[in-house]
């Protein structure tokens, strides 16, 4: 029988063959005004720098991937990024891919999802999108 730590141990192992990631974490505020489209965001942690995997959605009829693509919630450029579970990555958060970072994605809807077993977090599974917007640095 497979115990926790082995698995984990066997996911690490699989996560350090990806790419370096830094994880960004922002608190977000609504101005004075309360106008919703003027939102600023704070520092809040980072970045913490991390191993993980970035793969291609799967357009697979039938595929998680594809139902999400058909109802409009992911585009074809959007990714899956796979993260340990010990990594913080609750409120806004953004990624940043590569070391030196060259390449900074928004965590998008369906969000993320925490992977445990037995009572362990093992990794986080995140769909994410190219950040277009200028320096939120």
């Amino acid at each position: 029988m497979v115990s926790a730590d082995i698995f984990l141990d066997s996911v690490d192992k699989i996560l350090a063959y990806g790419q370096k990631i830094n994880v960004l974490t922002f608190t977000g505020s609504v101005g004075p005004n309360d106008y919703d489209d003027v939102i600023s965001y704070t520092k809040q942690s980072g970045p913490t720098w991390n191993d993980g995997v970035i793969l291609p959605l799967k357009n697979k009829y039938g595929s998680e991937d594809a139902v999400l693509i058909e109802q409009g919630k992911l585009l074809f450029t959007d990714k899956k990024l796979y993260l340990k579970g010990d990594v913080v990555v609750s409120g806004n958060v953004l990624v940043g891919i590569g070391s030196p970072t060259s390449d900074y994605y928004n965590v998008i809807s369906p969000g993320r999802r925490t992977v445990p077993v037995l009572g362990s977090d093992i990794f986080h599974k995140m769909y994410i999108r190219y950040h277009h917007a200028g320096s939120i640095l």
